[in-house]
């Protein structure tokens, strides 16, 4: 599989997340709580996210999910990630509907000496439509 970024899994880096609904619209900085977890070869993982509005390891970048992976630890390979979206939902016991996905990503941390640009890109597409006027409140103006 051909990578188009390489990153030095000793460095630092960060990542922007584009988020796009099922329809392809852009959603902007989710208002739900989402945990990202990305891993590369090995058991070693880095997480990221927000839950009732307070953020960790993440901003917001002009709409854009910025990741900052500063002392991730994690080790040589491909960085997967894996989303958990917890979305506002009154049909739902705890009026909440978790989805989780994974999103694929065109980096590839090696040992080499990798590249030193940042904006490094991922289009995250979610698994449903924000805003529509189904039965659920899935939307990005919940709170």
């Amino acid at each position: 599989m051909d990578f188009s970024r390489q990153v030095n899994y000793k460095s630092d880096f960060d990542v922007l997340l584009h988020v796009v609904d099922a329809n392809g619209k852009a959603v902007g900085f989710p208002a739900f709580d989402f945990v990202l977890t990305f891993s590369s070869s090995g058991q070693k993982k880095f997480e990221a996210g927000q839950a009732n509005g307070f953020k960790r390891g993440v901003s917001d970048a002009d709409g854009d999910i910025r990741v900052v992976f500063n002392d991730h630890g994690l080790l040589p390979g491909v960085l997967c990630l894996e989303v958990r979206a917890d979305v506002e939902n009154d049909i739902y016991p705890d009026g909440k509907k978790l989805y989780v996905f994974s999103v694929p990503t065109n980096i590839n941390l090696t040992s080499e000496a990798g590249e030193v640009s940042s904006d490094i890109e991922i289009e995250v597409k979610l698994p449903f439509a924000v805003g529509s006027s189904s039965s659920s409140s899935e939307s990005s103006s919940s709170e």
